[in-house]
């Protein structure tokens, strides 16, 4: 999920008064092959950002905080054993204001949350190693990649997130805990400083989750990291 704070209207929590990101249009989804011609599959939805009040009003009259367009971009790479997502949200400010200022807590951004059975199974890696996530501790350090991998018996798997670099303020400041139970989340360091955009203004973020069968070992990880990021250059 992708979750932050948009003028102070919550888009993170689930709870009552909290924002909505209301699902304007969702294009047919299209199959195809990447230009490496591996098998892909790509889905396109249209979202506008609305404050509660605003969530069962007619889609023609709803004055937005953002305007959304997400594009998830599903590559299957047989023989390198990895499933990919690629996410990308363009994002323009909508008709409610002109200006959006964007903030959250350490851990709003693009999070996981895991299943309930491997929790016991995950340990959080990083460039740097792994993060001290002990006595319910809680690591916020800007990466290009980070991931957990879940050495469950019979069932070994890695999950990853990598960065791209025109992402505002460059590597992700990955928030990683284990308890209460295992996150992990790509961040943009809004709890520290806010980002503020105004209309006519355009922004995207793009980021990579990639899931393997098998213990990814960090070099691997590192080297799939540059191989993101230079398709943006």
């Amino acid at each position: 999920m992708y979750g932050i704070k948009v003028n102070g209207v919550n888009f993170w929590e689930e709870t009552s008064g909290s924002g909505v990101q209301r699902v304007a249009r969702t294009a047919d989804p299209v199959f195809g092959t990447s230009p490496a011609g591996l098998p892909q599959a790509v889905l396109v939805q249209d979202l506008v950002w609305v404050p509660a009040a605003d969530a069962f009003l007619p889609l023609t009259n709803t004055p937005s905080l953002l305007n959304e367009i997400r594009t998830l971009t599903l590559t299957i790479d047989e023989k390198a054993g990895e499933v990919a997502l690629q996410w990308r949200s363009r994002f323009t400010v909508g008709t409610r204001t002109k200006t959006v200022v964007l903030t959250g807590s350490n851990y709003h951004g693009l999070g996981m949350r895991f299943l309930q059975e491997l929790d016991g199974a995950a340990i959080h890696i990083s460039p740097a190693g792994k993060p001290d996530l002990s006595n319910n501790r809680q690591d916020v350090t800007a990466f290009p990649w980070e991931a957990v991998v879940f050495d469950a018996p019979g069932k070994p798997a890695t999950i990853a997130v990598f960065g791209a670099p025109g992402n505002a303020r460059g590597n992700p400041r990955f928030f990683a805990m284990r308890t209460a139970f295992p996150y992990l989340a790509a961040t943009q360091g809004l709890d520290q400083e806010p980002l503020v955009y105004r209309t006519g203004d355009t922004f995207e973020l793009n980021y990579l989750v990639a899931l393997y069968p098998e213990i990814k070992a960090a070099e691997a990880l590192s080297g799939r990291a540059s191989r993101f990021i230079s398709q943006f250059k």
